[in-house]
């Protein structure tokens, strides 16, 4: 009886979803927000709206300062942070190319990156439901990673009926507290080593990434990660 009560209550959420979007209504998109051309959530609001945004805070030190690699700015602090959503967001602890990933994995952090610059803004209370088009994807998988052979469309999001892939955002907002201790130049890359704090005092250690960094076509791309 308990399975056949939640069955019919998974089947009544479809309905309801269903009859939203007859009546105009996209389900997919949070109604209070506007999104951008990138089809990032905008952070432009007021009032309980903003305050939900801005909940969650990066509290960053040590060496945060871009750096210039191959004549190329690198934004040091944004790609400390892609390496803790690739490995403890994601789960992708170690990988000496993109095309190691999983493309599961691979594709849950371009789906994402499609809609949240940041992970750690995710609000927890926001319910987001998301289709997206293979294509815009792979757009993110290339802005991150370069040129790669991941396929989304071989991942478990992808839904042949529709042609699209589906995901629920996952609940990843928390405060971030971090130190990046160190930025050297190891051979091809530009090496990120940071440390990951479960508190605003940074005295309790999380975890510790080192993420290597690129250049392709004139841009930074992740070629590597490991952690320790």
């Amino acid at each position: 009886m308990r399975t056949l009560r939640i069955l019919s209550l998974m089947t009544a959420g479809i309905l309801c979803i269903s009859a939203l979007s007859g009546c105009g209504s996209d389900p997919t998109v949070r109604q209070t927000e506007e999104t951008k051309e990138n089809y990032q959530v905008a952070t432009e609001a007021t009032g309980d709206e903003a305050e939900n945004i801005y909940k969650f805070t990066a509290y960053p030190s040590g060496k945060t300062d871009p750096v210039t690699f191959k004549d190329v700015e690198v934004d040091v602090n944004a790609f400390a942070l892609r390496s803790h959503e690739l490995a403890y967001m994601i789960g992708e602890t170690k990988f000496d190319s993109p095309d190691e990933l999983s493309v599961d994995a691979a594709t849950q952090f371009g789906f994402t990156h499609i809609f949240y610059e940041d992970f750690y803004k995710i609000d927890n209370r926001a319910v987001a439901f998301r289709t997206v088009k293979s294509e815009q994807i792979k757009e993110q998988l290339e802005k991150y990673f370069g040129k790669n052979s991941i396929d989304p469309e071989k991942s478990i999001l992808y839904n042949p009926k529709t042609k699209k892939l589906e995901m629920w955002l996952p609940e990843y907002g928390t405060n971030m507290y971090y130190n990046i201790d160190a930025v050297q130049e190891e051979g091809d890359a530009l090496e990120i080593t940071t440390t990951f704090y479960r508190e605003k005092a940074k005295s309790t250690l999380l975890c510790k990434t080192v993420i290597s960094v690129g250049i392709e076509d004139g841009k930074p791309v992740i070629l590597r990660l490991k952690t320790g």
